[in-house]
């Protein structure tokens, strides 16, 4: 009987089992066959006049599969695609490609970029849809299971091209997408213009001439506010400048194009090209990243060190997008796209000008280093004062009477870490430094004298769990949830891996900005500085709003607002424009290019964007290779001098092999 039992129960619990293997199956079966994309049948619509203002028409070729946007008054003809080219009978893949995407193989890992215009002559399509003032064209791609939609709209005074992440679909059971190069030929420029060029914002600004050279065509790409901290990223030391402004443009000479990143520019690249004599067009434009990645360095026999890059799972879902705005005549030039920018973010307001007064100069007071040494035997770092704050002010003091003039003073590294970040979050300065009414001196000697005075606060960065900070609890996470890691770079371009700077998680930035008002209402201080927050923008991936970068513009707008309505002065250093339009006073400034052999010339740009607006200063002229140079350009720029100081040579420091400390004794720069 118990057998018999036990046989039914068997027999029971397999056909469940079997039911739900069943189901489950059919489940699976159904989502990979068919995931989220969908390919519709259609034709392109008729070729016609999509919108027209006071100044252009948009238009829409079916033939060409183009989208053109024409000045009533010159005639001038911009295009996504290279039109003259193709009227003439191009079948260039590259020329005639309104957008480009780059997929992942989830098999191989390996990434390709595939261009529209092959793909819709081969397996894929376009369907297009009218949409007010303009077009809705959605690029399938039909041999990787992915779907674009692009949308061209005619404003009052630019053209927009926007993609909405959320509608781009995929299937995403052998490929990925990664990134989707926005009309790479619309902002471009013949070869054979006179005098014709690109910009592109790396540092200060830089064109690259639109001509033919020996060396064939010159590339570059960038990433908008700079790497993504929270990427891990295989060893790269370049010398080149972080873009700080989202914007290009190109110019012929007689008319341009001002390419203006408008949402989701912490996630895009500006690419160029110069010189193409293939195509006989030099071109820039964007790419959007609607992934994160990782890239990782590995050992394989036989290859040495291979570099593979890993997407994350989530496409992001959202909108990026240009604007385009044409420049005619005497605003045919970089100097009327600096102009229009500026227009732009005044229009939009984003820019405000400072209430502050401008000085001359300013200094950068550097504090603290560790010193080896031991206790019972145990090796461990040492605090020393490099300036304490009473140093500091005999030194103003002592620069005000042979000059005249008091210099804005900034106060940085004055932590527990010396040099390096340290714990985050602690609101009492190091008794190394000095007493607490020394710094109030020093910081109302400078308002009596009319200057500012600012101490800085490091809120991304850190080496230790304390204070209400964890290292393994909050810090920002990368694409495959790993702490975020940064690493820095010796003079014999050697990472030091041993001693990570640990990046805060997005979430806890409002608390370590708290942290710095506490601190400055126990010291009494007229103004905060958050230097690293202006030249670093980061993802969280605990969050997906902070996938690449994500709100980084309304964080850094939200911190600099708070401090403000606090009544405290703002400042920040190596500003990208989110940033530079919330401080106050801008240090460190941008004003060389980097060093890339693609360049031609070098122009300020930024600074064109900011004078009268922001207090600026250069980067540190007693560091810079060049002296001259250095003074030359802030000269020419409107920026003020600046310079980094100590009091006194620490021969002992840790931080020698890191940093110019030799360069920096007051006694030596006086």
């Amino acid at each position: 009987m118990r057998i018999m039992v036990s046989f039914k129960r068997l027999a029971l619990c397999l056909i469940l089992i079997s039911s739900i293997v069943v189901v489950a199956a059919g489940c699976k079966s159904s989502g990979a066959a068919s995931g989220n994309y969908r390919s519709f049948n259609g034709v392109a619509i008729d070729s016609q006049l999509l919108a027209s203002n006071s100044e252009h028409e948009l238009y829409w070729d079916k033939d060409a599969g183009a989208v053109l946007l024409k000045s009533k008054k010159t005639g001038k003809c911009w295009s996504d695609i290279l039109y003259d080219s193709y009227l003439e009978g191009s079948t260039s893949a590259n020329g005639n490609s309104p957008i480009n995407i780059t997929v992942s193989n989830n098999q191989t890992l390996k990434w390709d970029t595939v261009r529209s215009y092959t793909e819709m002559n081969e397996s894929g399509k376009i369907i297009c849809k009218k949409i007010k003032d303009g077009i809705r064209v959605t690029y399938f791609f039909d041999r990787y299971k992915i779907a674009v939609p692009v949308d061209y709209t005619l404003n009052d005074n630019c053209l927009e091209v926007s993609i909405e992440g959320s509608q781009i679909l995929e299937d995403g059971s052998e490929f990925k997408l990664v990134s989707v190069n926005l009309t790479p030929f619309l902002c471009s420029v013949s070869n054979q213009a006179e005098g014709g060029y690109l910009f592109v914002p790396t540092g200060s600004g830089a064109l690259m001439y639109a001509k033919e050279t020996p060396d064939g065509r010159r590339s570059y790409i960038g990433e908008v506010y700079g790497e993504d901290a929270s990427r891990r990223l295989a060893e790269d030391f370049t010398d080149g400048e972080a873009i700080k402004l989202p914007i290009f443009g190109a110019s012929d000479g007689e008319s341009a194009l001002l390419g203006v990143i408008e949402q989701s520019a912490g996630a895009a690249f500006i690419e160029a090209q110069a010189g193409n004599d293939r195509l006989g067009y030099s071109n820039v434009g964007a790419t959007f990243y609607f992934r994160g990645y990782d890239t990782f360095r590995y050992g394989s026999h036989g290859t040495g060190n291979v570099i593979t890059q890993r997407v994350g799972d989530n496409l992001i879902k959202r909108r990026a997008s240009v604007k385009y705005y044409p420049l005619y005549g005497e605003n045919a030039n970089y100097n009327g796209m600096a102009q229009k920018y500026r227009e732009y973010l005044l229009e939009n307001n984003i820019l405000k000008k400072s209430k502050t007064e401008d000085s001359p100069y300013s200094l950068t007071f550097l504090g603290g280093t560790t010193v080896p040494t031991s206790v019972l035997g145990i090796p461990k770092n040492k605090l020393v004062s490099m300036t304490n704050f009473a140093q500091g002010l005999e030194i103003v003091k002592d620069l005000t009477s042979k000059t005249g003039t008091t210099p804005v003073v900034r106060l940085m590294n004055y932590g527990d870490g010396g040099m390096l970040p340290g714990s985050m979050g602690s609101k009492k300065i190091p008794s190394v430094f000095g007493k607490r009414n020394q710094l109030k001196s020093l910081n109302d000697y400078c308002l009596q004298q009319g200057s500012g005075f600012f101490m800085d606060s490091e809120i991304v960065y850190y080496t230790k769990s304390r204070l209400g900070f964890s290292v393994n609890m909050d810090s920002a996470r990368t694409v495959i949830k790993y702490k975020a890691q940064q690493f820095n770079v010796s003079p014999i371009r050697k990472l030091d891996e041993e001693n990570p700077n640990y990046v805060l998680s997005r979430r806890k930035l409002a608390t370590a900005v708290k942290n710095a008002l506490d601190k400055a209402r126990k010291y009494s201080l007229s103004g905060i500085s958050f230097s690293s927050i202006g030249y670093t923008a980061y993802s969280d991936y605990k969050d997906g709003q902070y996938a690449f970068k994500g709100s980084m513009e309304n964080d850094v707008a939200s911190i600099f607002g708070t401090v403000s309505s606090a009544g405290y002065k703002t400042a920040t250093s190596a500003a990208n424009l989110y940033a530079a339009c919330a401080a106050d006073v801008l240090f460190d400034t941008p004003s060389a290019n980097g060093k890339y052999d693609v360049f031609d010339e070098y122009i300020p740009f930024y600074q064109m964007v900011f004078h009268s607006y922001k207090s600026m200063y250069s980067v540190p002229v007693n560091l810079a290779e060049n002296y001259d140079e250095t003074v030359l350009r802030a000269a020419l720029s409107g920026m003020g001098l600046s310079y980094y100081i100590i009091h006194d040579y620490i021969p002992e420091s840790n931080d020698l092999s890191l940093f110019k400390l030799y360069g920096t004794v007051y006694k030596d720069n006086l």
